[in-house]
């Protein structure tokens, strides 16, 4: 079973739970282990991130109208 497959059956059965005590302690331990300021990136997407974050403190930046420019002339418009 995939990872979103246990996923959605987990959230399925979180639905149905009524039980006050358990869901403070399903709330713990995701507190614990899964704070809400953190953000999980794929190794990949981690990578690409900080590609960019290097590109802008290099000023290998260009403005919304200077891409709007460039797209305009690929295109031929």
């Amino acid at each position: 079973m995939k990872t979103a497959e246990r996923k959605q059956l987990l959230f399925q059965r979180l639905l149905a739970v009524n039980d006050e005590r358990l869901l403070e302690e399903i709330e713990t331990l995701l507190d614990r282990r899964c704070p809400d300021d953190i953000l999980y990136f794929s190794p990949e997407l981690k990578e690409k991130v900080d590609n960019a974050l290097e590109q802008m403190k290099r000023g290998e930046v260009i403005t919304t109208e200077e891409m709007r420019n460039k797209l305009s002339q690929w295109s031929g418009e």
